[in-house]
């Protein structure tokens, strides 16, 4: 295994493991409804969370592009 899909490998474990430790943590003591309106409780989340939203798409049609070899 090449050194950039061990790297790819870490980085999506940790990007698994990570958020849903606090996730599970606050779903421990709060439903679905309140994690929603917490994350866009005030300007800062809503910042963070349409940046994280739009670097997904940015991401997902990156990877989807590059997969089918299709040239933009």
């Amino acid at each position: 295994m090449s050194v950039k899909r061990i790297i790819y490998l870490i980085l999506a474990i940790l990007g698994l493991v990570l958020p849903w430790y606090y996730n599970l943590q606050f779903f421990s003591n709060a439903g679905l409804l309140d994690f929603v309106n917490e994350s866009s409780a005030n300007l800062a989340a809503k910042s963070v969370s349409l940046d994280l939203f739009i670097a997904t798409v940015a991401g997902s049609t990156w990877m989807y592009a590059e997969s089918i070899d299709f040239r933009f």
